[in-house]
């Protein structure tokens, strides 16, 4: 006998998850944060969902869920570094990293579809990459 979770309980496990995710993901910028945990209570509260007026209560589960993960896994938050014109990302053991066999993978994907006209998103209106003009380098003074 499988026993399931009534509904409030997982709603209310599913935005917990997603408050310690905003919490997280946007720790340090105040306002950010507010406006992110204003937005869920908004949307927690109202019995149908304005973005999403056509999904029932599971469904609303599963997509806070989901984005508790998103959060999660793949914002980072940089930060300005003080005196300095550079900004130092914030990288937490929850951040999904990639490797460079992702990103070869991409630009191998990217370069089959500009060389067979299909494209990365489906568009057919592509450039072969290898009939590109190169781009004249400026002259030094």
């Amino acid at each position: 006998m499988i026993i399931t979770m009534p509904s409030e309980l997982r709603a209310l496990n599913a935005y917990r998850s997603t408050i310690r995710a905003i919490n997280l993901a946007f720790g340090g910028d105040l306002r950010t944060q507010s406006a992110a945990k204003l937005r869920l209570k908004t949307e927690m509260k109202k019995e149908q969902s304005r973005d999403h007026p056509e999904m029932n209560v599971e469904q609303r589960i599963t997509l806070l869920n989901q984005i508790a993960t998103y959060l999660t896994k793949n914002i980072v938050q940089g930060v300005k570094e003080e005196g300095k014109d550079r900004y130092v990302l914030r990288i937490h053991k929850g951040t999904e990293l990639g490797d460079n066999k992702d990103i070869e993978k991409m630009k191998t994907t990217l370069r089959a579809g500009a060389t067979t006209g299909s494209g990365c998103c489906g568009g057919s209106d592509t450039v072969n990459l290898k009939q590109m003009p190169k781009r004249k380098q400026p002259k030094a003074n």
